[in-house]
C-alpha cells in the first residue's frame, strides 16, 4: 500500500493532476484464528487513504500502518464484509448494483495472496516466477495484486487505457517506490544483518 501510494503520487506528479488521497479498497481475511470451517471464504474489504500526496515513505508508511491496525482491531467496523458475505445470497443484477455501488467509493484496489514458499516445476521445468493479474471493472482504473512466491513478492499492476494511457510508467514509479522502501528498510535492519530478496512488477 505503501508503494502504491508512492507510486500514484509520482505519477499525478508527473501528469500534473493534484492530489493529496486516493482511496483503496482493500480485501480483508475474516476467518477467527480458532475458524476451521473448511468450506468457502470469509472476505470482507476495508478502505485505506492513500497519502499519495506524501513524499517521504516512512511518513506514508506510518500513515497507512495507522489505518490498516484500526481496521484489523475491529473487522467489523472497519471492514465492508456485507460485499462478499451477502454475494450468494443475491440475484445477479443485485450482485452486481451492489459491487458497482461499493467500487465508486474507491480509485483503486490493491490485494495480496500467499502463495506457495516453495519452488514449483512444470513439466520438469522449475517456475522462475509467477504474477497475478487482478482486471480492471468499470469504475476503477488501477488494480494492484501482490503474490509471494518462493521468497519473492512479484507485483500485477492492470489498469484502464481511458484513465492510465501510459502503464509502464506507472509501473516504474512502482519499482521506484519498492527500491525507495527496500532501502528504508535496509536502514532499519542495519546491524541486525537484516537483507531482502527484490521482487518485480508486471503490467
Amino acid at each position: 500500500l505503501t508503494a502504491a501510494a508512492g507510486a500514484l503520487g509520482a505519477y499525478r506528479r508527473a501528469h500534473r493532476i493534484p492530489a493529496r488521497e486516493l482511496s483503496a479498497m482493500v480485501p480483508v481475511n475474516l476467518r477467527a484464528a480458532d475458524d476451521r470451517d473448511p468450506l468457502g471464504n470469509r472476505v470482507g474489504a476495508f478502505q485505506v487513504m492513500l497519502p499519495v500526496g506524501e513524499r517521504d515513505p516512512h511518513r506514508r508508511l506510518e500513515r497507512i500502518r495507522a489505518q490498516t491496525h484500526a481496521a484489523k482491531r475491529d473487522r467489523r467496523a472497519g471492514a465492508m464484509p456485507f460485499l462478499v458475505e451477502v454475494a450468494t445470497l443475491l440475484p445477479g443484477f443485485a450482485h452486481r448494483w451492489l459491487a458497482r455501488a461499493a467500487l465508486q467509493r474507491v480509485n483503486l484496489v490493491c490485494t495480496n495472496v500467499p502463495g506457495p514458499p516453495e519452488p514449483r516445476f512444470m513439466a520438469g521445468a522449475a517456475v522462475e516466477s509467477i504474477f497475478p493479474l487482478v482486471s480492471v471493472v468499470e469504475h476503477l482504473p488501477v488494480i494492484l495484486g501482490a503474490l509471494s512466491y518462493a521468497g519473492r513478492l512479484e507485483i500485477g499492476l492492470d489498469t484502464d487505457p481511458e484513465a492510465i494511457p501510459d502503464p509502464e510508467r506507472l509501473a516504474a514509479h512502482l519499482d521506484d517506490a519498492v527500491s525507495e522502501l527496500e532501502a528504508l528498510a535496509g536502514r532499519a535492519a542495519s546491524g541486525r544483518g537484516g537483507s531482502g530478496r527484490p521482487g518485480s512488477t508486471q503490467t
